[in-house]
């Protein structure tokens, strides 16, 4: 599916601002009223403000050396969009001696136009792949 160019460059926007580290340029994406369930905690991160503050910890924490993203597919209809993408990060964590690592996943995001603005993101799903399929076919021959 064709995704409209505002909308592509939103998500590369998004990506440009993880590799230089600029978490507010990255926040500046998200709507007032925006909700994150980022990949790596079990909390939601509820409004641009605190979203812009989870962005700069991580940025404190982590280098994005790599950003890789999949396929973009979704859907706009008048204003509101989805997009969906696996995502490839080698991020390498900024304590000393600490070796870079791969963090892969799927990423969803609603995105909303509002007032005359531009496309923003009004909600960010971030998943990790998991090391092993969690469902497995039953064995051949099992009803």
């Amino acid at each position: 599916m064709l995704l409209l160019p505002a909308i592509e460059e939103v998500v590369e926007t998004f990506k440009r601002a993880q590799l230089a580290g600029d978490a507010a340029a990255a926040a500046a994406l998200f709507s007032e009223d925006a909700v994150m369930y980022p990949p790596v905690a079990e909390v939601v991160v509820r409004g641009r403000p605190a979203i812009d503050q989870l962005l700069h910890a991580v940025h404190r924490r982590l280098q994005i050396l790599e950003v890789n993203y999949g396929p973009l597919s979704g859907q706009a209809v008048s204003d509101m969009a989805y997009v969906h993408w696996r995502y490839v990060l080698r991020v390498q964590p900024l304590a000393t001696g600490a070796a870079p690592s791969t963090m892969r996943g799927r990423l969803l995001w609603v995105l909303v136009r509002r007032g005359g603005e531009g496309w923003r993101v009004a909600a960010h799903h971030a998943s990790l792949e998991p090391q092993a399929p969690s469902v497995s076919s039953p064995p051949a021959g099992t009803p």
